[in-house]
């Protein structure tokens, strides 16, 4: 199941790929470089576009999230225990809008696997929505 992460992000945002389980959920999320593009005949693809899979410069893109750079994939389990790995080249988080979209992905990801497993199975408190932590000022 395809979803475009509902997050209030700086960027275009972040597709995500669901596998469900019964007691787990399976995720890929690429994020989005655009979503419009106007070809030469002025026909406009407003489908999600993501980075090529090892392509050398960042203007080789792909509507194929199959085909597309990984952001982070992983699983959450209907106890909360979750297995998560970014990218393996590691992450590229240029300031503060870049973490921002990163933890509101992140947040988003926990939550929505939440509504998932739970239409599955009973008794998951666990995934109530992530807060940050407060900050404490020296």
């Amino acid at each position: 199941m395809f979803e475009r992460a509902a997050v209030d992000v700086v960027g275009f945002g972040f597709g995500v790929l669901w596998t469900m389980e019964t007691y787990r959920v399976s995720f890929v999320a690429s994020a989005i470089i655009t979503d419009h593009i106007r070809d030469a005949d002025g026909s406009v693809d407003t489908r999600p576009h993501y980075h090529l899979r090892g392509a050398d410069d960042g203007l080789d893109m792909t509507p194929d999230m199959g085909d597309a750079d990984i952001y982070v994939s992983g699983n959450i389990k209907w106890d909360g225990c979750s297995e998560v790995t970014f990218d393996p080249e590691g992450l590229h988080l240029c300031g503060r809008g870049c973490w921002q979209d990163h933890v509101a992905l992140m947040a988003w990801i926990w939550r929505r696997a939440g509504e998932l497993i739970a239409a599955k199975v009973a008794s998951c408190e666990d995934f109530k929505p992530l807060t940050l932590a407060r900050e404490e000022t020296v």
